[in-house]
């Protein structure tokens, strides 16, 4: 991106910034990863799925993205993006860990290091720096009336069901029921169906919604 001017709208949580690219930009990649469990021992890997590369108004679908920013060792198994708001060349941080006590342990190690945290304060071992240019947004799967969808962590079931098609959220109220996981089973979720907090409840993935 050009390094200005940049127009910001918006409040609190919800805001959209518009800049301008570069007058050298041929194009963009987006690309779609999962987070899949280990098969032979505790963890998970970061895998890309596919890569969509926007050309000149084309779109074309690639198995593999020209640079995995994601990419860590094998042995890393439990991950954490640790963000920084002083100036530098990049906006995040993804640290990797073979246990959630070690990752706790290096997130701790980069929050007392304040504005100079980078990777060489992990001695550059299972952590990759996040380039300005280069967005991350985390994923969870939810089902809306018995469809599978990708949505930002944190959506409500308003967004959810909105984003399911139906434009008036609150209409559905009626006949709505939600499910959570829960020890492996999907249970429902009481409430109040003549009010709408519900609507607000915010989803961190597995949830089935349904209305019909």
């Amino acid at each position: 991106m050009a390094e200005g001017p940049y127009t910001i709208s918006g409040e609190d949580y919800t805001l959209t910034v518009t800049g301008k690219s570069t007058d050298n930009l041929t194009g963009y990649e987006t690309t779609t990863y999962a987070v899949q469990p280990k098969t032979m021992q505790a963890g998970y890997t970061i895998t890309p799925i596919y890569t969509d590369r926007h050309i000149e108004g084309k779109t074309e679908r690639r198995p593999q993205p020209a640079v995995n920013y994601l990419r860590l060792p094998a042995s890393a198994g439990f991950y954490r993006l640790f963000y920084k708001s002083w100036k530098n060349d990049f906006t995040a941080i993804l640290v990797g860990a073979r246990t959630p006590a070690e990752l706790d342990e290096r997130i701790k190690i980069l929050q007392a290091t304040g504005a100079s945290a980078s990777c060489e304060t992990l001695h550059n071992d299972m952590c990759v720096v996040i380039p300005k240019d280069v967005g991350v947004v985390s994923l969870v799967s939810v089902t809306v009336n018995g469809t599978d969808m990708s949505v930002r962590r944190g959506t409500t079931v308003f967004d959810a069901i909105n984003e399911g098609g139906e434009p008036v959220p609150s209409s559905v109220l009626p006949t709505l029921a939600v499910y959570k996981p829960w020890n492996g089973l999907s249970m429902p979720v009481a409430f109040d169906h003549a009010g709408d907090g519900i609507l607000r409840l915010p989803l961190e993935g597995g949830e089935a919604i349904s209305w019909h």
